[in-house]
């Protein structure tokens, strides 16, 4: 039967209505600014890797180990767990089973496993684990793939030779991390990886003891890591990420473009060509969480980026486009050094429509040796979120916070009640406030800017550019601005100016703010303090400048304010 023109304009014109409404709706989930102010990191080989509450030195693995890391974070809007480095499956795979992984190293290489994946080989899932207990406490599950990692690359070597029949090193060892990450996959594809070995490596007659010098390897591991510009790389990472969203009831999902910050042959592609390779699968990405999502659910999607916008074109990252192609919220990573000088206002610029959280760390320099990092105190972390917030960012997102139990000299518990108070910018702009400058590397910004790479000799000057925000009412009392180098200062003659003012010296070097972590902190020989008054501090680029008249050429590894 024909349907009059009254009725065919009816029916177009609620066609067209529900359309709209459904377009209206993927609108408004998916400009609606994520509502989270703290996101809290697990890399889930903490769990084991450092003694806490729940796990005694040498205990094996049990998943209520991962319940109690959940119900200690308290305050955090949502929990992003990463499931190792993501080579192998701690999740129930089809492409990649996790109980055949663990028997063929065990079975067929003759190495020994762990108690994770022994109990992955009983049929565990850390990430079914991880999410039925944050929908029990009522936090946010995210899962956060790491899309190029390369801890254990090293290993490759070995593994290989062992696929081949060799025997096992004699005092070989290989740690969980790289036992749950070192896949057949990365063995099988060496012509994927990014660059040729040092040429250091293929010299060297001792490969354990190359291997097992943190130094040196960490120029063998980024080699390694796969070039995404190779489809079949890419096809690779998306398998897993597929396996995640259709298979678990997960709010959102990251994807760590920062383990490890190297995708492509820059000789090899343009900017162009990177940014719509990684575009593309961002977009790609968007579409299956749409897809996967529940009736009305919209599911976030993160992505955890360099901190620096420098950084970005060598990676393929426009943060523009990205958003564009579904991204929700950008997690500005330090990578591993805590910084509170970054791009956060840029980024807010760029992209005001999205959510922007700046990554805080355990520590805020690396300091002589691996095991003296120094930790990041909670004055600090109050003063890099009351930053952040100022500049325009939604929150914060703590990243290796659980380890100040384990790389530390005396290892202690993290300082926990921290969190809660991260996500109230109005009770955090009413702190004492703790600015602080490292000379720590922090790749991929080379070096961590602004701090400056040179070494203060006599007759030179270093500028330190530090961006400060005023507390609730502005700064009514003065401060102490301090420097430490990596040796004693000797007698050498250091003056310091405070936007163009020359500040006075104080023979009062110790800690502002008391802490229970020594490590990193400098002897009395290695500081030098000024008294910093108030009124030359302004919202905004604080010119500092540190000059030596006379004394010995010094490292300068550490500046700080604190008022």
């Amino acid at each position: 039967m024909a349907l009059s023109n009254t009725t065919n304009v009816a029916l177009r014109s609620l066609f067209l209505s529900m359309l709209g409404l459904l377009g209206s709706c993927e609108h408004d989930g998916r400009t609606k600014r994520a509502p989270f102010r703290v996101l809290y990191s697990n890399d889930s080989t903490n769990l084991i890797s450092c003694t806490s509450p729940f796990h005694k030195r040498g205990e094996a693995f049990r998943p209520e180990m991962l319940e109690a890391s959940i119900d200690e974070a308290v305050g955090s809007d949502a929990y992003l767990l990463q499931p190792a480095t993501c080579w192998v499956p701690w999740w129930k795979s089809t492409a990649y089973p996790a109980d055949e992984h663990y028997r063929w190293l065990k079975e067929d290489l003759g190495l020994r496993i762990d108690s994770v994946g022994e109990w992955l080989i009983q049929g565990g899932d850390l990430v079914q684990v991880f999410v039925d207990h944050c929908r029990k406490r009522g936090i946010a599950p995210f899962v956060s793939m790491r899309m190029n990692d390369y801890h254990g690359n090293e290993h490759l070597d070995i593994l290989t030779e062992l696929m081949n029949g060799a025997k096992p090193p004699k005092r070989y060892t290989f740690g969980i991390t790289h036992r749950g990450s070192r896949s057949r996959f990365l063995l099988e594809h060496p012509e994927y990886r990014i660059a040729p070995d040092p040429e250091a490596y293929h010299k060297c007659e001792d490969r354990l003891a190359f291997i097992r010098d943190k130094r040196k390897r960490y120029g063998l591991r980024p080699a390694r890591v796969l070039n995404w510009a190779i489809p079949e790389v890419r096809e690779h990472r998306f398998t897993f990420i597929k396996e995640i969203c259709e298979g678990y009831d997960i709010d959102g999902f990251e994807m760590d473009f920062m383990r490890h910050f190297r995708y492509f042959r820059p000789e090899e592609t343009t900017s162009e060509q990177r940014v719509k390779i990684m575009t593309d699968f961002v977009g790609r990405v968007r579409r299956l969480l749409d897809r996967t999502a529940k009736p009305g659910q919209h599911r976030r999607l993160c992505v955890r980026v360099p901190f620096r916008l420098a950084a970005h074109d060598e990676l393929g990252i426009d943060l523009r486009r990205w958003v564009d192609a579904g991204v929700d919220m950008i997690n500005l990573s330090c990578h591993y050094i805590t910084a509170q000088q970054c791009d956060v206002a840029e980024v807010c610029r760029v992209v005001p429509e999205t959510a922007v959280y700046l990554e805080l760390t355990y520590a805020n320099l690396r300091h002589v040796e691996h095991k003296q990092d120094r930790k990041m105190a909670e004055e600090q972390f109050y003063t890099a979120a009351h930053l952040a917030y100022a500049r325009g960012a939604s929150g914060v997102s703590l990243f290796n916070f659980a380890y100040y139990r384990q790389i530390a000299t005396k290892p202690a518990e993290p300082p926990f009640h921290v969190i809660a108070r991260l996500g109230g910018p109005a009770w955090l702009a009413r702190q004492p406030q703790h600015y602080f400058m490292t000379g720590s590397s922090n790749s991929p910004a080379v070096l961590n800017p602004p701090f400056p790479k040179a070494w203060l000799r006599p007759g030179k000057t270093l500028v330190f550019p530090m961006d400060m925000a005023p507390p609730t009412g502005g700064w009514r009392t003065n401060g102490r601005l301090r420097v430490q180098g990596r040796e004693a200062l000797g007698s050498s003659e250091i003056a310091a100016t405070l936007n163009g003012v020359e500040l006075a010296s104080t023979a009062d070097v110790s800690e502002p703010y008391a802490t229970p972590h020594l490590d990193g902190l400098g002897a009395p020989e290695t500081l030098r303090a000024w008294i910093a008054p108030h009124g030359l501090l302004k919202d905004g680029i604080n010119r500092i400048e540190v000059r030596m008249g006379k004394g010995e050429p010094v490292r300068l590894v550490f500046l700080d304010l604190a008022i």
